[in-house]
């Protein structure tokens, strides 16, 4: 793999010198990695009698994925990580009919989910060595894996009853689904330090470090503890009013049950008006549906609906909140040689004991403290459930094509679903102001000093969904065994506010690009594909005694992913404004406010080196999407990588062992396609988050000044290296 300003020789310097210098093996750049899933699928079934049946099921996963977050950056294998996700689950169901007319259902579950992110080498710091050239190496135990443990269990109740009287069955139940979590994420608990050359590196000479953690110093003071129960009760009528339509009206009503408390912060009660401790405690949603069936004739058959639906459990949000009270724990804290002492000698005495992993630590853990100005996550206290309206409309028909000889029984879908937000999720800053207007009418704000920002989530009603679907499918029974074919075309038009969820707020904030952060625009949303064609092709036949022999193949055909053109640079704060984690260039964020693409040469609104804006125009003439958008500020996801194939494989052969035992043996292709030709069924991806710099950019008498990225993210798609490999499976399936 290419690094953009990254050579071979960088990399082994480097690795020479974390050897010779510092003493610890930093491993090489790409080296190959082996991952591990194992799964287990125990179920029982009991045919108690004829009225009364249960079923008992366990569920095993379990596996190791390595991982490096930065594609754009030179990791060395020290500084990649593993996940081990670990999920076990139980669950009981028992079904009963106690009458002709009356039945019910009752399940138990219980899902205990393990998730540890390890570095590769746990026994250093973090390293980063930022090149003259732009690029970048990193090395030693990742910054975000120093502490990063998450355990998720969730208990499950469901019980639900069936009536049938007359034309009407009545549906009821009540759910209860209980999440307990206790995560601990402590980034830069071991320090990162950051170099501005490979000589600084070999001379132990760090321009800065970074170190967060707990500010107590003890890890159990930081961890985000607390439980989450939703309840529902529900109830339907379904009405059969004619020998062809069916009629469903229900209501849904959920309500949150969350009372462990967030950590008081006063200072941002001070700040905001109202406090940070706010949960998802008491918060509830009622939910409106229906839904119909028409068999308009023996052939054609209309069915659709309409409703309320919630958006989920929001763990993600709610534990953000416990953990990012600004109290209980520093993110990341920055220190430099140029403070001075006390700071200079603690810094001095930390390098000096460089690798160690508590180099850092030992030295600088006395200066984290629940400071005033802290970053806060918190939830607004009018924030309500997520929920959204649906409607759906479809049409299934069976066509006779016998008149041109493709013959009878084949099976047409036409379906739309249309969504509209009605409570959807958003997020704003609230320490900033707006102090001035950049050229093109967007706001600069106030300049926020690092780590000191209140990150609030609350409520959108912007955004909606159409997604169109058709369908066909046929089966052939001929003497030569069952052939089954589908083609399909799927349309989607998805716009939202925000198409990033992430672990914690700022990333939420600020990797979603905007013309003004902190007032998101409705635009694409980076999961939309707008076109997707699906087509498959099997076979089976008993070849040898009553062992069935079965060929799968499937072609996905998609649009590319959304992407966004953006600003880097600007100095510190950005050009317009803001803190240096949503705004300025770094690794993981390659700036978050939209490109004012220029209208040409002469705009009024830009200036800069001319050299620079002459390949920049020739840049934006040569290219499609930036060129529409000529004299405007480009829309998020404007632009698209390009069209991806792929196609799968799987062969099926059963062998009977004995009456009644077979196994069948399960060998799978994905990306068939790949292992043919290496430059087939390759994904062309712009790594997340999915932003990319054509220009840094400055504000100077009210015009913009551009000159070259200093982002090393690449500015064209980039080959996503695990998605586009072949991958061969084989597997084996007892049945008795």
């Amino acid at each position: 793999a290419n690094i953009d300003g990254v050579t071979q020789a960088d990399v082994d310097r480097a690795v020479g010198i974390f050897r010779d210098v510092y003493g610890f093996d930093a491993g090489q750049f790409a080296t190959t990695d082996t991952d591990r899933d194992e799964k287990i699928l125990l179920k029982l079934d009991w045919n108690i009698n004829d009225n009364h049946r249960a079923s008992a099921t366990y569920q095993r996963a379990d596996g190791d994925v390595i991982f490096d977050d930065f594609p754009e950056t030179a990791v060395l294998n020290s500084n990649r990580y593993n996940i081990n996700e670990r999920l076990d689950s139980y669950s009981f169901q028992l079904f009963s009919d106690w009458t002709d007319n009356f039945s019910t259902e009752i399940k138990l579950g219980y899902k205990d989910v393990e998730n540890r992110q390890v570095s590769i080498d746990s026994s250093t710091p973090d390293f980063e060595i930022n090149l003259p050239t732009g690029g970048r190496i990193a090395a030693g135990g990742d910054r975000f894996r120093h502490n990063n443990t998450l355990d998720n269990s969730s208990r499950i109740f469901r019980f639900k009853a069936d009536y049938t009287s007359g034309d009407h069955t009545f549906t009821g139940g009540f759910e209860q689904e209980k999440n307990s979590v206790k995560n601990v994420f402590l980034p830069f608990s071991r320090g990162q330090m950051v170099f501005f050359s490979l000589d600084d590196l070999e001379n132990r000479n760090p321009g800065f470090l970074l170190f967060g953690g707990s500010n107590s110093g003890a890890a159990e003071d930081a961890t985000a503890e607390f439980s989450q129960a939703t309840n529902t009760v529900y109830i339907q009528d379904e009405w059969l009013a004619t020998d062809t339509l069916t009629l469903k009206f229900g209501v849904r009503y959920d309500w949150i049950k969350n009372n462990d408390p967030v950590p008081l912060n006063t200072n941002f009660a001070d700040r905001n008006g109202f406090d940070n401790t706010e949960n998802m405690d008491g918060k509830d949603l009622f939910m409106p549906r229906f839904g119909f069936n028409w068999e308009a004739t023996d052939r054609l058959t209309v069915r659709g609906g309409a409703g309320l639906f919630g958006g989920g459990t929001p763990l993600i949000m709610v534990s953000n909140s416990y953990a990012g009270n600004g109290v209980t724990r520093t993110f990341a804290g920055f220190f430099a040689p140029f403070f001075g002492d006390p700071i200079l000698t603690s810094f001095n005495n930390a390098v000096a004991n460089l690798p160690n992993p508590d180099a850092v630590s030992n030295e600088f853990q006395q200066y984290l403290s629940a400071s005033p100005t802290a970053d806060v996550d918190a939830i607004h206290p009018d924030t309500e459930l997520l929920s959204s309206w649906k409607f759906n409309l479809g049409f299934d028909y069976i066509a006779d094509l016998s008149s041109i000889g493709l013959g009878d029984d084949w099976r047409f879908t036409l379906e739309g679903i249309f969504t509209q937000v009605k409570d959807g999720y958003d997020i704003y800053e609230s320490r900033r102001t707006v102090v001035g207007t950049a050229p093109d009418g967007r706001p600069i704000y106030s300049n926020q000093g690092f780590n000191d920002s209140d990150y609030i989530v609350t409520n959108t009603s912007e955004g909606h969904s159409e997604v169109i679907s058709f369908d066909v499918a046929k089966d052939f029974d001929t003497d030569w065994g069952l052939f089954s074919t589908t083609l399909g075309y799927t349309y989607q038009n998805v716009e939202d506010v925000r198409s990033y969820n992430r672990f914690v707020g700022f990333e939420t904030y600020a990797f979603d690009p905007q013309r003004d952060l902190n007032d998101a625009d409705l635009s694409t949303s980076r999961f939309e594909v707008p076109n997707r064609i699906t087509a498959t092709f099997s076979w089976e036949k008993e070849i040898f005694g009553e062992n069935l022999t079965k060929v799968n193949l499937v072609y996905t055909g998609r649009s590319g992913r959304n992407f966004s053109y953006v600003f880097t640079g600007g100095g510190a704060g950005g050009a317009f404004g803001g803190n240096d984690l949503a705004d300025a260039n770094s690794a993981d964020n390659p700036g978050v406010n939209l490109f004012y693409v220029p209208g040409g040469l002469s705009d009024p609104l830009v200036t800069g080196d001319a050299a620079f804006l002459n390949s920049l125009d020739s840049a934006i003439s040569g290219d499609d999407c930036l060129n529409d958008y000529r004299g405007e500020i480009i829309p998020r996801n404007a632009c698209r990588t390009g069209w991806v194939n792929r196609v799968n494989l799987r062969l099926q052969q059963e062998v009977e062992i004995v009456d009644g035992h077979k196994v069948e043996f399960i060998f799978d292709i994905e990306n068939l396609g790949n292992l043919i030709n290496s430059n087939w069924g390759r994904l062309d991806a712009i790594f997340q988050p999915s932003n990319v710099p054509l220009a840094d950019v400055a504000i100077a008498d009210g015009q913009y000044v551009y000159s070259a990225p200093s982002s090393s993210v690449t500015s064209t798609p980039d080959v996503a290296r695990i998605p586009s490999a072949y991958r061969i499976q084989f597997g084996m399936r007892y049945r008795f």
